[in-house]
């Protein structure tokens, strides 16, 4: 759907030709935008689903999904980013039937629509977030290990090179705890803005996660990081979306079991280093996808989620909502209206 926020009106998007959720949407550079991966249950009595292989390409002139071939690996919980050559990265996630939790990587080539291999990763990493920094390379961050516990490390893949190294100076902790699900965001200056997130007070025992609403700046080349705000709503497992004006748009997430699952976004400006609320949707949204488009709106494809609990509503492999099918347009609010 398209959102003006001058009339709180929606129009529809499309649909995928597949139900689909834990997948990615990446913008290319003909606009159009590449939906890979994810999961969706199979047709059976009990808990079934399977891995996708699939990929869709969204097209914003006709607002319609096209197929745009097949991974060589079926995962969700991956990350996915525009490499300078114009291809897409794959790299991470899980797969349920058989490889479980993932290092390898893969590419996209849009002249072909096409995967192939592009090596692997340090560690294996689920629900990774994936920067683009200045250099062209990409830093792998804010994923969960082979336990689903927060990975401390953070690494860098080089699309020369087809290969990724650690990097020794990423340390990002809350009160001395590891956190997962925060998002990067690449910012005009080079610097990662890094919010929210979320850790585990039990990670031998039972799940007791809690949620942080910090965010920090951090400099990839010096390695250091100072804080920057404060979210009005902790979360994690959100989108961070920078727009064309040098804001950055967070979105949706899961929070504490009170709030669960979230509809509401804020929006941090580097001018002040401040975050201001913006808005909410009807739907509770986490794993979801955002994309920014060209022309500033932004496409989210996801499902939503109804429920409240966080128990039976956390998007980690094993723990699923149903997928969905649908897809939304978001204009986002200017400067001065929101």
């Amino acid at each position: 759907m398209v959102w003006d926020p001058g009339t709180a009106s929606f129009s529809h998007a499309g649909s995928l030709a597949e139900a689909r959720s834990g997948h990615t949407a990446t913008l290319l550079r003909d606009g159009r935008v590449l939906v890979v991966g994810g999961y969706d249950y199979d047709d059976c009595e009990g808990y079934c689903f399977h891995n996708i292989e699939g990929a869709e390409v969204w097209d914003p002139e006709t607002a319609t999904f096209s197929p745009a071939g097949s991974l060589d690996t079926a995962r969700e919980a991956h990350a996915a980013i525009l490499v300078p050559d114009g291809r897409v990265l794959i790299v991470g996630g899980f797969n349920d039937e058989g490889s479980g939790h993932l290092r390898t990587a893969e590419v996209w080539d849009p002249g072909t629509e096409t995967f192939s291999p592009a090596g692997s990763l340090d560690l294996a990493r689920i629900l990774p977030d994936a920067t683009l920094l200045p250099d062209g390379r990409v830093l792998i961050a804010g994923a969960r290990g082979e336990s689903f516990r927060p990975r401390l490390s953070a690494e860098i893949w080089d699309p020369r090179t087809l290969s990724s190294v650690p990097v020794g100076s990423f340390d990002h902790t809350h009160d001395g705890h590891r956190l997962a699900g925060f998002s990067t965001t690449r910012l005009d200056d080079g610097d990662i803005l890094l919010v929210g997130g979320e850790y585990d007070l039990d990670p031998t025992g039972d799940n007791d996660f809690h949620y942080v609403a910090t965010a920090l700046v951090w400099d990839p080349e010096s390695g250091e990081s100072r804080a920057v705000g404060r979210l009005a709503q902790e979360r994690a497992f959100h989108t961070a979306t920078r727009l064309h004006d040098g804001r950055v748009l967070v979105f949706g997430g899961g929070s504490s079991p009170d709030h669960g699952e979230l509809a509401s976004a804020e929006l941090w400006d580097p001018a002040t280093g401040s975050f201001t609320t913006a808005g909410a949707l009807d739907e509770r949204r986490e794993g979801h996808s955002m994309t920014l488009l060209d022309d500033g709106r932004i496409l989210v494809v996801t499902r939503f989620v109804e429920s409240a609990d966080r128990e039976e509503n956390r998007f980690l492999p094993g723990q699923r909502i149903g997928p969905a099918v649908g897809a939304l347009v978001l204009r986002p609010i200017g400067r001065g209206q929101g």
